[in-house]
């Protein structure tokens, strides 16, 4: 059977074209041997391939699917490139850091005092209130509604106020830690 001229042009072309093209993968399989095929396993997807042409050429190179460890750590290598990124754009230098430091812990310092004085004060509004139940209870036998309401509140008060002075006594260790960490972290980035 004879094609015409045209044709016979268009299906060498076409034959020629695809094959020229046609891609090869080589991987290793699960045994370690260099396989070289034209479909991909699922395992080579995941554990990455080379793309070849028809004349042995590595025309692309897949690397390995990343694991959750590999998404991991580019997620943390993100997030600290993020913080130096934040620190250089804040701090000048570690002086204005120490700076910004002293007047956070100042701050945590204070509000700390602030509530020790009003647990001190509470105290004394408790002892108050516990001698006038004591004035009532000799005097009419019972302790009024109001003073027994009084004392269940100061105490409640004294029992939220120490758990509060606990976690900012807290807050304030953990803050002279991750200030440390800071500014030993923005003098690495300035190389003082």
């Amino acid at each position: 059977m004879r094609f015409p001229q045209p044709l016979l042009a268009a299906l060498i072309l076409f034959f020629s074209s695809t094959s020229a093209i046609a891609d090869f993968y080589r991987y290793h399989d699960e045994h370690g041997k260099l396989v070289v095929a034209y479909r991909l396993t699922p395992e080579a997807i995941q554990q990455g391939y080379e793309v070849i042409n028809s004349q042995g050429v590595v025309v692309a190179v897949i690397e390995p699917a990343k694991t959750e460890s590999d998404l991991e750590a580019e997620r943390s290598a993100a997030e600290q490139r993020e913080y130096d990124l934040r620190l250089l754009m804040t701090y000048g230098n570690s002086d204005e850091l120490k700076d910004a430091i002293e007047r956070r812990e100042s701050a945590l310092a204070d509000e700390i005092s602030l509530m020790k004085t009003k647990l001190e004060d509470t105290r004394v509004s408790l002892r108050a209130t516990e001698d006038r139940a004591g004035l009532e209870e000799r005097q009419d036998g019972v302790v009024s509604e109001a003073t027994a309401g009084a004392l269940e509140q100061f105490r409640a008060q004294i029992v939220s106020l120490s758990s509060e002075i606990v976690t900012l006594e807290g807050a304030y260790q953990e803050n002279q830690k991750e200030n440390e960490v800071e500014l030993a972290r923005l003098r690495e980035l300035l190389g003082e």
